[in-house]
């Protein structure tokens, strides 16, 4: 009977949406980010109150999908019996995302139902992967509900209805412009598969959907409402930011605010001394081929081992050309009211002048 129901299509996709509805539920009270949820409540509070004059109001860079979701739910906050019962505007405002990656569990499910252990696998990670979890229910995001369209849209080329596929990419293109970038992918497979004219049916459909959606927005906000597609590319000059993987090592800058992290704490166990050596060399390894990005606030040390010599190094000495150790750190991420130290070293600049170099001096 078990093995029967096992082999079931249905069974697995159900059982992994409850497990990831399981994994999900305890964190939807949770604060994940501040910023996040005060700037996606007030984004609803701004479209409850002024609605389609809200990019004119604020500096919002979400299409306008989740900002609508956000404020036709918006009255619901001032209904006590619903936050008695636990529907807060945090989960209020999370519940879209919850959906969206059960559905996504599910129709990955169903569309993997002959790929065997792949299917476990790939149905494991999107239930129980932290950054999933994280993403939809800690955070107050969108992401999973713009990629619930895109494999929709993929799901719909592998069926041969290319013209609901680019229905759903309008869609995932409104709820978060980093839809773009499957853009190229749907133009050559719609054109390969098919020919040019499927090709502009296709996308003029998926026009009109956008453009019924945005023109509102357009005529009483005015090209602010565009500011979602046309000012949000690298307004954030980060290679990624909050997420579960490993770009963020490669990330121009990366190293530099993390060596500002470990100079500006103190610390305090018995192991600090051989803490700080490691912290050190890792530094010293990564930024000696750092010239080229020198922006100001240069750092050049002589004089000073990573043993505990208290020995200080100069500010004049710093002008040296035979020194070989410099450090790049932008003056921006130096505190101007502190002298940031680890392991007994004090740091500290010798002018305001941007340019000016830092003393290393026992604190």
């Amino acid at each position: 009977m078990m093995h029967t129901l096992i082999n079931r299509s249905w069974f697995i996709p159900v059982f992994f949406v409850f497990v990831a509805l399981a994994a999900r539920l305890p964190h939807l009270a949770t604060n994940g980010s501040p910023s996040d949820y005060d700037t996606i409540n007030a984004w609803g509070e701004s479209v409850y109150r002024h609605n389609f004059a809200f990019y004119a109001i604020t500096s919002a860079d979400h299409p306008p999908l989740f900002p609508i979701y956000a404020g036709l739910t918006n009255p619901l906050s001032d209904v006590p019996a619903l936050a008695q019962a636990g529907l807060t505007d945090m989960v209020r405002l999370k519940l879209p995302s919850l959906a969206a990656i059960l559905l996504l569990v599910a129709i990955v499910g169903y569309w993997l139902r002959n790929e065997g252990w792949t299917r476990l696998f790939v149905l494991t990670l999107l239930a129980l992967h932290p950054g999933m979890i994280a993403n939809s229910a800690v955070w107050t995001q969108s992401d999973s509900i713009f990629t619930l369209f895109l494999v929709l849209m993929l799901l719909m080329m592998r069926n041969d209805r290319p013209r609901v596929a680019w229905v759903f990419f309008a869609l995932a293109l409104l709820t978060k412009f980093q839809s773009i970038v499957l853009l190229p992918l749907l133009v050559v497979l719609t054109f390969r598969r098919y020919s040019w004219q499927e090709l502009v049916r296709a996308a003029v459909g998926a026009a009109v959907i956008v453009v019924v959606v945005l023109l509102p927005f357009v005529l009483v906000s005015g090209l602010s409402a565009l500011a979602p597609y046309l000012g949000s590319v690298n307004s954030f000059p980060h290679t990624t930011g909050n997420a579960y993987n490993i770009w963020v090592a490669f990330e121009p800058g990366y190293w530099a605010r993390s060596l500002v992290h470990w100079v500006r704490t103190t610390p305090d166990h018995p192991s600090s001394r051989f803490s700080a050596t490691v912290k050190w060399a890792c530094c010293f390894s990564a930024f000696t081929r750092c010239s080229s990005s020198i922006t100001c606030g240069d750092v050049r040390m002589k004089g000073a081992s990573l043993s505990g010599d208290r020995r200080s190094t100069s500010a004049s000495s710093c002008c040296q050309p035979r020194f070989t150790n410099v450090i790049s750190i932008p003056a921006s991420l130096w505190p101007s009211s502190e002298s940031p130290r680890i392991d007994g070293w004090r740091w500290s600049r010798s002018s305001v002048c941007s340019r000016s170099p830092l003393t290393l001096s026992p604190a």
